[in-house]
Parts: C-alpha cells; structure tokens; sequence
C-alpha cells in the first residue's frame, strides 16, 4: 500500500502499489497501471502510518477480550441449571424465552419442560411453589455468571499486558 495524507484536511490516502506517483516540484501525481490519471488533491504528501503505541494495543485488547467474555457470560448464562423444586434435581434450559416462562409459572404456577437425569424432557406440571424455587434456582445460575463475567472483567482491565489480557478466557 501506499500511504499519502491530505495537507489540507488531514486525510489519509491509501493507494494500490500499482498506481504510478510521480513528485513534481513536491507536487505528487497519480495513475493508474494503464497510465490513467485519477483525480486525488493535489495536497498529497507520502504519510507512513504510526505503528499503534503499547497502550493502545493494550486497550484494544481489553476491549476485544472484554467482548469475548461477554459473549461466553451470555451462552453460560443459556446453558441448562439444576433445580430440586420438584423433589429431586431436574434440568432446566435457560433461554430467553424459558426464562419468561419460568417467571411466569413462579406467579402462576403451569407447566415447564425439564429433564430428569438423562430422561427425555417432560412439559411437567408446577405449583407456584415449585415455579418459585425454580425461579430463584434460575437467578442463582443466572448470578453466578453474571459474577464470573465481572471477575474477568477485573481481571481484563487490571492487566498490564496484551498476553495478560489474551489469558482470560471464561472458565470450561
């Protein structure tokens, strides 16, 4: 590539290496390969773009890494949780729209889907009661990774290093 900035307004130009620049009298042109000239400002200068400091490596790193456990946090948080509202543990999916439901049967008891060790899932019958430890079991899995996310934030932000920050992952 080759880098140009307008003196004018600042601008970076960037070109193909095979446009032809010639410097006239410190005026630069441009062509193309065939020999076409194409229409740039005549306020061109050759610009070498700055290599990016170590802090801000580190930053972008913190904000990309900051994205992945955010995104993990989101799936842990989805992932199947365990509840013993109906006597003995049953699984319980925690998507979105479970989540609603389960709200929904804690206030008004109904039915929810749950598995029972590696039982087929069931639409099983719950009281409010049962709708309501269901519930807080939900909140609790939902919390605790919620608090995993904010550890690895602290982490993330508190690094001094990209190696640092690229070694936080979520937990397997």
């Amino acid at each position: 590539m080759q880098t140009f900035q307008n003196t004018v307004n600042q601008s970076i130009w960037q070109f193909n290496p095979d446009v032809i620049v010639a410097n006239e009298n410190g005026v630069f042109s441009f062509q193309t390969a065939s020999g076409a000239p194409l229409s740039v400002p005549t306020t061109l200068v050759p610009f070498i773009i700055p290599a990016p400091t170590p802090e801000q490596l580190l930053v972008a790193a913190q904000v990309t890494q900051s994205s992945i456990v955010k995104a993990s946090c989101a799936n842990a948080i989805t992932t199947t949780f365990s509840s013993s509202a109906l006597g003995s543990v049953f699984n319980y999916d925690c998507a979105p729209l479970d989540q609603v439901n389960i709200s929904y049967v804690s206030v008004h008891g109904g039915s929810l889907w749950c598995q029972s060790g590696s039982n087929p899932w069931s639409f099983v019958a719950h009281t409010s009661t049962q709708g309501l430890q269901v519930h807080s079991d939900m909140t609790s899995h939902i919390q605790a990774q919620q608090t995993i996310y904010a550890g690895l934030l602290a982490q993330i932000n508190a690094a001094t290093t990209v190696a640092a920050v690229q070694a936080i992952v979520w937990p397997v």
